[in-house]
């Protein structure tokens, strides 16, 4: 397990539509489970500080995780998006590209989802 928690893929809004879109007009997709995330494990500290640089502001602090919470951690999330890519799809966005899009969407209308 990694020392560092939560290690995950993720993916960019587009490439989950792109996904819903491939395995809705599959016939191989029924009664399957898929996984459209990006190619890459990150872990929750690695996401934070490329929130930060891609942002522009903000920080990261690493505090030590509780002991009686070690119980419940369920170490890193290691899963696959090869079931999905066997039906033509892929992702397009890295983190970087995808936190960019994200931050280059809402930097304009911020004050209409936080009013």
């Amino acid at each position: 397990m990694s020392r560092e928690l939560g290690i995950a893929p993720r993916s960019e809004g587009e490439d989950g539509v792109d996904a819903i879109l491939t395995a809705a007009t599959s016939d191989e997709t029924l009664g399957k489970v898929f996984f459209a995330t990006s190619d890459e494990q990150y872990s929750v500290s690695s996401i934070a500080e490329q929130i930060v640089d891609v942002m522009g502001a903000g920080g990261v602090r690493h505090v030590p995780w509780p002991a009686e919470k070690a119980a419940t951690e369920v170490g890193d999330a290691v899963i696959t998006n090869q079931r999905i890519k066997a039906l033509g799809w892929c992702p397009r966005y890295d983190l970087r590209a995808g936190l960019a899009l994200t931050r280059d969407y809402f930097r304009p209308r911020l004050k209409d989802y936080l009013e």
